[in-house]
């Protein structure tokens, strides 16, 4: 089971990941978090995620009649 915990740690690791292979993104602070992940819904991890300023990209769930 995914937990807030688990998932900011994963967050962390991803951030460090970003900065160390793509830093003119990260400079220029032009990358943004793609989620629908429900463990991401977690009030701790919205907290991470403010308090790092990264953008989220929210979208809605997969469903048959959006597809194209």
């Amino acid at each position: 089971m995914v937990s807030g915990k688990f998932s900011c740690d994963v967050l962390r690791q991803m951030r460090e990941n970003i900065w160390q292979k793509y830093p003119d993104k990260w400079c220029n602070n032009s990358w943004a978090l793609n989620d629908n992940a429900p463990a991401h819904a977690l009030l701790a991890v919205w907290q991470f995620l403010v308090s790092m300023n990264t953008a989220v990209i929210p979208h809605p769930p997969y469903s048959p009649d959006l597809t194209p």
